[in-house]
């Protein structure tokens, strides 16, 4: 008898291909432009509207250390409205599966004002992307299939505010910001976060970024949003520690800790453009987080390269290591390394298929491995 949830996941893949897809048929084949929702929209609406739409499924099939396949679905729908020439309201809903277990998510709801237009000073006032790392927020803006080791022990977003300042001519952007948490979620008890991020980018080939971050230490924590990637108590050791830290890293930071005092974190990352073709990123971060002072928590590096052998077709290859120092982001104190690559290939503007091999080892768990079909689309 068939999989009620593989048939599930086949139905909604789909008809995310289908959605993908049929926009395309219309548009000329040697446009190098995804198709726009704007272009739906009455000029007088469009002129201040933009409507965007995201898609991701993610299919990794049955291993030995992995009891049964896996799927993750990620459907998302983004609006800006702007009002005026200064000011912005931004909106972002998702709806997310993972292996059977639907919910809904407000990714981003946030405002953006342009406080002062000779010196480009803006505001952002809100819940919105924290753009730390070089793994961007979603699946379909990232180079690779799934997620690195570091995806999962970085904020992915943040509640707050945030002042964007360039330094007159000096190719630095600074970014002041106050969070709410970490982990980027409405829980506002406690004082605050406050943090810095300095982008220089002296040319347009090379970006570099160091981002620091000091706030209260970080809290255990377990909310309905977490549901989709809370492991069953009956799951083996194994699989447990390759569920969290693989395979449902992708949502973003899951972290589990019970210890007062202050939590620090700085990450430094690297994009550099080496050819047209050629894109090299490099990322490190440190986090200490306790009663006591440097108190060594977690710490990471990742290295991840992409070729574009064709403007349609192109491939990818990735490292990343995490020392997992109390178990925070993965659940157990682990030293754990990634390896990962695969190819890509543009179907159509806009909808793009992805397939990666990954292997996983870990001075505790041991070696992993995995297989994974990718499907994005963007319009």
């Amino acid at each position: 008898m068939a999989n009620p949830c593989m048939n599930r996941f086949g139905i909604i893949l789909l008809s995310v291909i289908l959605l993908a897809v049929c926009p395309c048929f219309a548009q000329d084949e040697t446009s190098a432009e995804a198709p726009s929702l704007e272009k739906l929209l009455p000029p007088s609406v469009a002129e201040s509207l933009d409507v965007n739409a995201w898609g991701w499924a993610s299919y990794t099939p049955a291993i030995p250390h992995n009891r049964e396949n896996y799927w993750d679905l990620d459907l998302a729908l983004g609006v800006t409205q702007r009002l005026g020439s200064r000011v912005a309201v931004t909106g972002e809903v998702h709806f997310l599966d993972s292996n059977g277990t639907p919910y809904g998510q407000l990714q981003q709801a946030f405002v953006t004002a342009e406080l002062f237009e000779k010196s480009a000073t803006l505001l952002t006032i809100g819940k919105f992307n924290a753009r730390i790392g070089v793994e961007p927020r979603n699946a379909w803006d990232r180079f690779g299939g799934s997620t690195s080791l570091l995806f999962g022990a970085e904020p992915q977003d943040l509640l707050g505010l945030m002042v964007t300042q360039p330094l007159g001519s000096t190719h630095i952007t600074a970014r002041p910001f106050i969070a709410a948490n970490f982990q980027g979620k409405s829980n506002l008890k406690g004082p605050p976060s406050a943090g810095l991020m300095l982008d220089y980018r002296p040319v347009h080939e090379l970006d570099l970024t160091l981002t620091s971050w000091i706030g209260p230490g970080i809290e255990k924590r377990y909310d309905e949003e977490d549901a989709g990637s809370a492991t069953s108590e009956d799951e083996s050791y194994d699989s447990e520690v390759y569920s969290s830290s693989i395979l449902e890293n992708w949502t973003g930071p899951h972290l589990n800790a019970e210890s007062g005092g202050t939590f620090c974190f700085v990450d430094a990352k690297a994009v550099w453009l080496a050819t047209p073709a050629l894109t090299i990123e490099g990322e490190a971060l440190l986090a200490s987080d306790g009663p006591s002072a440097g108190a060594f928590a977690w710490g990471g590096v990742l290295l991840l390269a992409n070729y574009d052998i064709t403007d349609r077709a192109r491939i990818f290859a990735r490292w990343s290591f995490l020392d997992d120092n109390q178990g925070i982001v993965t659940g157990i104190e682990q030293h754990r390394h990634e390896i990962s690559g695969g190819a890509a290939f543009q179907l159509y503007p806009g909808l793009e298929l992805r397939g990666e091999y990954r292997h996983d080892f870990s001075d505790v768990t041991g070696d992993l491995d995995a297989l994974s079909a990718h499907i994005t689309f963007t319009y």
